[in-house]
């Protein structure tokens, strides 16, 4: 899987997440947004998540999880908790801001389904100001949308959005992700 921060094609609402719908890339042109078959017929032990930012920079995190496929993990749309940590997802985009409370992680990460307007995540981290988990205003991760009170943080499909006191500040960084299963 190959998504492009800025496009809404893999936002959190895409029935690419939930349809076995083949995006096709020709030569996999790595400036464009592919969705292989791999990712609803091959098992996986390990997701890994490499996001290239503006400037070049790359770097990666690798999540152990077991499943029939990353499509069987996504699709139903149920939360489930993976333990990388906070310090993890924000070393995966240099300078990146979450706010500090709630730091819920793992896939299909949607801690107040009945307000679209929260952040969510589909393989990522949100976070609050808050002690709860109900107005998420940031993210890292990939499958992302939401809103808060940063212009323009919303259309973060991949990479951070963070908006209402996070810890480095508001922030709309855009990366591409590419999405690796083993």
């Amino acid at each position: 899987m190959n998504v492009m921060g800025w496009n809404d094609t893999f936002n959190y609402n895409s029935k690419l997440w939930t349809s076995k719908t083949e995006l096709k890339n020709p030569g996999l042109d790595p400036d464009k947004e592919v969705l292989l078959p791999s990712y609803w017929t091959m098992p996986i032990k390990e997701v890994m998540i490499v996001m290239k930012t503006d400037n070049g920079t790359i770097r990666q995190i690798t999540i152990p999880f077991h499943a029939s496929s990353l499509f069987d993990v996504i699709a139903d749309n149920k939360y489930k908790w993976i333990a990388q940590g906070r310090k993890a997802w924000k070393n995966l985009v240099p300078e990146s801001s979450l706010q500090t409370q709630c730091n819920q992680e793992g896939f299909n990460v949607n801690p107040n389904p009945n307000s679209p307007s929260n952040h969510r995540v589909r393989i990522g981290i949100v976070s609050n100001n808050e002690f709860d988990c109900w107005t998420t205003d940031s993210h890292i991760g990939v499958g992302a949308d939401g809103y808060s009170c940063v212009p323009g943080e919303a259309t973060v499909v991949s990479g951070n959005g963070a908006g209402c006191w996070a810890d480095n500040g508001d922030k709309v960084i855009y990366t591409t992700a590419n999405v690796f299963i083993k």
